[in-house]
């Protein structure tokens, strides 16, 4: 994909804009003060999931099962066409079940493989960043990254919305404007390989079309309006 704008998301409990590096940190103070406050016998993990720039922070309480995680990693980020997917340690290599709870998981390793659909495969890195006294019930979207600004390659001037991935392996990007003067000359994009740009990894793979959680930020990037 083309090069991006500098990574950021905004959190969940401030609403600041923080850039990816230091977006660990500054939840983290957050999540102090909230256990501090509300202390609590049950606990939650501070889970950091990434592709490249693409970036979730979420809150993952102890007793959820891998199951759950993979459900929200599908509902926000991958679920096309109902492809298999797997959570594993490369080295030595283990496969978990997704019936195993995360503190199972989590007192055996910080760092989990995830990959959607064996195929055209979205790989995924999580890490576990911290355990706090924080009740949730399953799992909570603290931050995400914020939708790219990837300009259109025939005007360069607006944002692109539209996708076509026709053209060796590399993707070309129109915004809504141009996407009629590319379907001219190419007859492929028109017919079935015009694909939305959403904020996603998975974003022109398979039938990939956007999620159905946080739908706000998934979409394009909006010129500072998302």
């Amino acid at each position: 994909m083309k090069d991006k704008i500098s990574a950021s998301g905004r959190c969940r409990y401030c609403q600041e804009l923080i850039g990816k590096r230091g977006m660990t940190k500054h939840l983290t103070s957050h999540f102090k003060k909230i256990a501090l406050e509300n202390p609590s016998e049950n606990f939650s993990y501070h889970l950091l999931i990434s592709n490249g720039d693409y970036f979730l922070h979420l809150l993952m309480n102890s007793k959820a099962t891998l199951e759950t995680l993979d459900l929200f990693l599908r509902r926000i980020w991958l679920e096309c066409c109902g492809h298999m997917s797997s959570f594993f340690i490369r080295k030595p290599y283990n496969e978990f079940d997704k019936k195993t709870t995360a503190v199972s998981v989590f007192q055996k390793t910080l760092k989990l493989d995830y990959h959607y659909d064996f195929g055209s495969t979205t790989p995924l890195d999580i890490v576990a960043k911290g355990v706090y006294e924080i009740p949730i019930v399953g799992i909570e979207l603290v931050s995400r990254n914020e939708p790219f600004l990837i300009p259109c390659d025939i005007c360069q001037k607006k944002p692109s919305s539209a996708i076509c991935g026709i053209h060796g392996h590399e993707y070309r990007f129109f915004c809504e404007a141009c996407c009629d003067k590319h379907a001219e000359e190419c007859d492929a994009f028109a017919k079935y390989a015009k694909m939305p740009l959403v904020n996603s990894p998975r974003t022109g793979e398979c039938d990939y079309r956007g999620g159905s959680i946080d739908t706000e930020r998934d979409g394009v990037n909006k010129m500072g309006n998302g």
